[in-house]
């Protein structure tokens, strides 16, 4: 029989799995979505495409940082 801790893990990792390649499938249209949002240049849409990667990993790690001190 499988230790409680185990089977949390592996619960968690399918989670963080499924949540890493929703987050790769969607994250390159957001950077075209910025693009149609207005009149940018091309060092503005740099930025904000930056940003957004950015956002997201940063998000990531504090959330998964903040959990497993919880944890």
């Amino acid at each position: 029989m499988q230790k409680a801790w185990q089977k949390n893990f592996r619960i968690l990792w399918f989670g963080s799995f499924i949540t890493d390649m929703g987050n790769a499938m969607t994250l390159p249209f957001v950077v075209l979505f910025i693009d149609t949002l207005g009149d940018f240049s091309q060092t503005q849409l740099n930025f904000f495409r930056s940003g957004s990667f950015f956002s997201d990993l940063f998000n990531e790690g504090f959330c998964f940082t903040t959990l497993g001190a919880l944890g």
